[in-house]
Parts: C-alpha cells; structure tokens; sequence
C-alpha cells in the first residue's frame, strides 16, 4: 500500500486467525471423550479432566477398574460409558429411569436399573463399591448385587453392606440420617470387610471383620441390585459410581476420593450434606 510515496507493508497482528491450542487432558480423559456420542462444551470437559487427572495425581486411579458420572452434560450418553475403559463394562439400561443433565440419573424404584454387566465374584477378597447418591431418603440398594451392595441409608437410618458376603453389616441404627454424598465399601481380606460414608469424611462407619465368603455371579448394578429370584430397585438420584480393588484402600484414601468427588459436584451445586 502506497502512502505518499511511502510504501505500508500490511501485516497481520501476531496470532490472529492462528486457532487456539487445544487444551492438554490427561490421556483416560481423551479417550473418554472420544468415546461420546455428543461432545461436551469445554467448562464441562476441563471438570472431567479435573476429577481424572486429580485421582491420577493422588495415586487412586490405578485401583479403579470402572468409573461411571451421572452428573454432567449429555449424560445420557457420556453417563454409560466406564471412564476407566470405554467400551468395556458400558452401562445397559434397563426399565425405566431418567437422566437428567448436571443432576444425575434417578430410577423409578419400580424396574430402573444401570447394568454394568461386570460381575465380582472372582475378587471375592479385594472389592471396593462406591456410590454418589445426590438425592436423601430412605431407599433400597444403590449399587450391586445379592451378596454385594450398598444401602446408604434404610429404614433403621443405618449404612448397609455386603461385599461377597451372605450377610448384611449395618452401622448403628440412627447413624446414617443423611443419605446424600460418597458411600464407599470395601473388602481387603478373607473375613474383614469396611464402610465409609462421605460426610463423614472418610470415617469408618462400618468396621472390618465378620465377613464370610459368599460371591455371587450377578453383575453390579447401580439404581438397585439383582437378588435370588427377584430384583431391588432404588429410588434416589445417583451421581456417580466406581467399581475398583479393595486392598491397600484405608481411610487416608477414602478421604482423598472423597474430596476429589465432592470438587467435582460442586461444579453443579450438588452438596453431600
């Protein structure tokens, strides 16, 4: 361009029309990612990452073997999907039940189930269930099977548990009058089984031993559970639920998870109390 006989040479502001990077996620969130139907907006795929790359960063991640978040947007897509390893161990749902974006998935406590289609008996003695309940009340199972599960909160406003085991263990009657937060269970021996609830912080609610040896081949469930000839629907909103091992699991780590959880649904004004 002449201006007065002066030439202009015309130049581009530095790195304008250059795209922008893309963001850097830890790899199991990619593949996540990759694995959706309907991609999430970037706020929502960065608390993704923030929740993986954390348990990664503590060292909790290597002890999980599925991962499922109810809690977010599209989640009846990216709900089904094991964060863990997509593909393997994604959700089938069965009855009726519903998605709700950024608030979880509730059933209909009449046949509403998520089906994970993995089954633990063959980790009889290195278990861990957990669960998110987003929702209060007096309800059934909220994750597992006949001999495997988790009961928040029952009739007796106690926990309940089982972890391959034939008989149910309860916190004290009047000690779970909160239903809502992180419930995590775990088995780490032959006869010694723990409960943690999350308000709690990682507190033991429930403390290992009397635990007998009675795996069963049904496949976890999450809303409810299959049991002997018939099946227990649960009624509350479920926001996330992980399957993992149970040994080296202590109460230091349920309060990492814990907290890494609670970050998580806070993003969407979820509270655990």
């Amino acid at each position: 361009m002449m201006l007065g006989g002066i030439s202009l040479a015309m130049t581009q502001p530095r790195g304008a029309g250059a795209a922008a990077p893309a963001p850097s996620y830890d790899a199991m969130t990619t593949a996540y990612l990759a694995a959706m139907a309907v991609q999430p907006t970037a706020t929502q795929a960065g608390w993704y990452d923030e929740l993986i790359a954390g348990l990664r960063s503590d060292g909790d991640l290597t002890g999980l073997t599925h991962l499922y978040l109810f809690v977010g947007e599209n989640t009846a897509d990216a709900g089904l999907i094991n964060v863990i390893a997509p593909g393997t161990n994604n959700i089938t749902k069965l009855g009726t039940g519903t998605f709700v974006d950024n608030a979880g998935w509730t059933g209909n406590a009449v046949d509403g189930l998520l089906d994970t289609g993995y089954a633990i008996s063959a980790f009889q003695n290195d278990i861990m269930l957990a669960v998110y309940s987003t929702l209060d009340g007096v309800f059934g199972s909220a994750i597992g099977n006949s001999n495997s599960f988790i009961t928040p909160r029952n009739g007796s406003d106690a926990m309940s548990v089982r972890l391959n085991d034939g008989t149910s263990r309860t916190s004290a009657n009047g000690t779970q009058t909160n239903g809502k937060g992180l419930h995590v269970a775990r088995r780490n021996a032959s006869g010694v089984a723990d409960a943690y609830k999350a308000w709690s912080r990682g507190t033991q609610m429930i403390a290992g031993s009397g635990s007998s040896q009675t795996p069963s081949a049904q496949t976890v469930c999450i809303g409810g559970r299959y049991t002997t000839g018939a099946t227990a629907f649960d009624g509350r909103t479920q926001g996330a639920a992980f399957i993992g091992r149970g040994v080296g699991v202590d109460t230091t780590e349920v309060a990492r998870i814990t907290a890494r959880f609670d970050t998580y649904m806070a993003h969407f004004g979820i509270s655990p109390t």
